[in-house]
């Protein structure tokens, strides 16, 4: 016999450990911590974006609402201050809301391909 066949032979006639039979599903220790670790950071980055984009959409926002009042009330006889000041409070409340929308919708790529490579 030559050295494949034997292999095959010992193979054949050594019982199965439950070290050497295992499920494809079933990660080992090593595998699952990375896998973990790997997964953390997706999501990490997630929230990174997420935080990222709302920081950009109140930039953005809040002049704009600030300037669509203030061109409303541009021949209103009336202090602008206030007005102002309330529309750069609604400018924060939608670009934290926007662009924490739009930074999650960009950062779900990451959690995305993290799951198409490790989930069964």
């Amino acid at each position: 016999m030559n050295a494949t066949a034997s292999a095959i032979e010992s193979e054949i006639d050594e019982p199965a450990t439950a070290s050497a039979v295992r499920p494809h599903i079933v990660p080992t220790p090593d595998e699952a911590g990375s896998a973990r670790t790997e997964e953390a950071q997706a999501e990490g980055a997630v929230f990174r974006d997420a935080v990222l984009g709302a920081i950009i959409g109140v930039i953005v926002c809040v002049p704009l609402w600030v300037g669509l009042v203030l061109i409303a009330l541009r021949d209103a006889n009336t202090a602008l201050l206030p007005p102002a000041a309330m529309a750069a409070g609604v400018g924060v409340l939608a670009g934290v809301f926007l662009g924490g929308w739009a930074g999650t919708l960009v950062g779900s790529t990451t959690l995305e391909r993290f799951e198409r490579d490790h989930r069964p």
